[in-house]
């Protein structure tokens, strides 16, 4: 407990090690420190008005980093870390999704998400017999007819699908892991790739 002998407006005590010195501070009406008194160094002074503010010190340091080395464990238990790396896996799928595009057969890449898919429904049902300008994924526009926007949907739903087929599989992978060295292994591996229609034949 703090000793008694400090008055009611005491600020704080500082202690120099080296010097052997040691003093209580308090505050003037502008928030400044000012220097009440000075201890004589002796261990008797120590152990009376310095002593008390160093053991809570310690003692509140340690309970802090005992609460820290807690919840670090709890953090690192393979369960928990199971279930994050799920949790992440469906944050980088969304993200992969969202950003999606595809190398089409068509010779230009093109958007490959949800709106890229709906975007060409809806060019599909207008267009008719003659063509559209079609902007890519770099911006550039293309003539299509309805030939060659039903090739870039049936590329886009093959993208939408592959994607969904890695995630299956890195999600079974984290599912199967038994320990953090496995699941380390396997969060490794995570990358989402787009596919690529420009080779085909």
């Amino acid at each position: 407990t703090v000793p008694d002998i400090y008055p009611e407006d005491f600020y704080y005590i500082i202690w120099w090690p080296d010097d052997n010195v040691f003093a209580w501070f308090q505050a003037d009406e502008l928030g400044n420190n000012q220097v009440k008194h000075e201890l004589e160094p002796t261990e008797e002074n120590y152990n009376t008005y310095v002593k008390p503010f160093v053991d809570q010190w310690q003692a509140e340091k340690e309970r802090v980093e005992q609460e820290q080395a807690e919840a670090e464990a709890e953090q690192n238990k393979f369960e928990n870390r199971q279930v994050r790396a799920l949790e992440k896996l469906n944050q980088d799928f969304q993200i992969a999704a969202e950003n999606a595009h595809v190398a089409s057969s068509l010779g230009f890449t093109a958007d490959a998400n949800s709106t890229a898919n709906e975007n060409v429904n809806g060019l599909l049902i207008t267009i008719g017999k003659g063509t559209v300008q079609f902007c890519d994924y770099y911006n550039e526009f293309h003539s299509l007819n309805k030939a060659q926007l039903e090739t870039l949907r049936s590329e886009i739903i093959q993208n939408g699908q592959n994607l969904y087929a890695q995630k299956w599989q890195y999600r079974t992978a984290i599912k199967d892991c038994v320990d953090n060295e496995e699941l380390d292994a396997v969060v490794a591996t995570i990358k989402f790739t787009y596919m690529d229609f420009s080779t085909a034949s």
